[in-house]
């Protein structure tokens, strides 16, 4: 009797948890209970809020008792890629690889389109090359920037775990992405690519949110991209020059950029010689700085030398 006493727990929350084991209060002294005695839930409560537990263990720990919702919200908080960490990148890899089975999709790392029948099935071509479009915009990231396939649902049918109200499921494995079903075939791609450019900025952005023009003018470069038109790097010029620094900062700030405009703009942001400088505005902007000080910070760009031909 003394020794079952000395054995109970008086809280059903520990004192402290580490990688290995949970201190918890007892009636006589603490007890330490390693985590592998735990059942999978009660090891996720414990872990999921243990700022002193590596994260990797906390994902983990989230996804095994089925606590996804829990685990994109760890990764949320993230800088940079989770699948720039190894451990993370397996664990995720792991869970990815058996939802695709639950949910009966092919054992791929490239786009698929769901429902994967008839003509969708037939354009999974163009879902590649719509991903390849958008991901250009984005190479001075770390890819890749989720485990498993990013799946198109075509339609506005629920699939896994996207609601059929909801316009994409932006987490760091089997992403979620919907598209119309009645998109002509000819524009295609370039939706596609908007789509795919609109999930990597979701994924990118965590807990913060981007301005207006970074929205606007990235879906005019994806678009731009998946139809083949560059965009031309004078015509974007051209018109950041006609804008002038008014209408320059008046874009930057507002809710409601002209979409050309933020599409010259961010053309700037993604060309060749320059699109290294993304990270940094990335993380400038995640950090709470204005447009025009992130662009400075990231790019050395002011409003004049936005204008000027280079």
């Amino acid at each position: 009797m003394e020794l079952a006493l000395a054995l109970e727990l008086l809280s059903p929350y520990p004192l402290s948890v580490d990688q290995h084991q949970a201190s918890c209060r007892g009636a006589w002294m603490p007890i330490h209970v390693p985590l592998g005695w735990l059942d999978t839930e009660t090891r996720a409560e414990w872990l999921v809020t243990s700022e002193g537990v590596p994260l990797p263990m906390r994902v983990r720990a989230a996804l095994e008792a089925k606590r996804e919702n829990d685990a994109w919200h760890l990764l949320r908080g993230l800088g940079g890629s989770a699948m720039s960490n190894m451990h993370l990148s397996a664990t995720l890899g792991m869970w990815a690889a058996r939802r695709q089975a639950q949910l009966r999709l092919p054992a791929t790392g490239e786009p698929v389109i769901m429902p994967a029948e008839g003509r969708e099935r037939r354009h999974e071509h163009l879902a590649v090359a719509a991903l390849r479009d958008a991901q250009s915009m984005f190479s001075s990231l770390l890819w890749p920037r989720w485990a498993g396939p990013a799946v198109l649902v075509s339609g506005d049918q629920a699939f896994g775990a996207l609601a059929s109200d909801e316009a994409m499921l932006p987490r760091p494995a089997l992403p979620l992405v919907r598209i119309p079903a009645d998109i002509p075939e000819g524009s295609l791609r370039e939706e596609m690519a908007a789509r795919w450019c609109a999930l990597i900025l979701a994924i990118e952005a965590g807990d913060a949110t981007w301005p207006a023009w970074l929205v606007r003018g990235m879906d005019g470069v994806a678009r731009a991209k998946a139809r083949g038109e560059g965009p031309s790097p004078r015509a974007m010029q051209a018109k950041r020059s006609a804008a002038g620094s008014d209408g320059l900062r008046r874009c930057l700030l507002t809710a409601e950029p002209d979409p050309e405009l933020a599409t010259a703009i961010c053309a700037y942001l993604v060309h060749s010689r320059r699109v290294s400088h993304l990270p940094a505005l990335l993380e400038a902007l995640r950090n709470g700085a204005d447009s025009l000080t992130a662009l400075e910070i990231a790019y050395a760009a002011t409003l004049n030398k936005l204008q000027q031909r280079h």
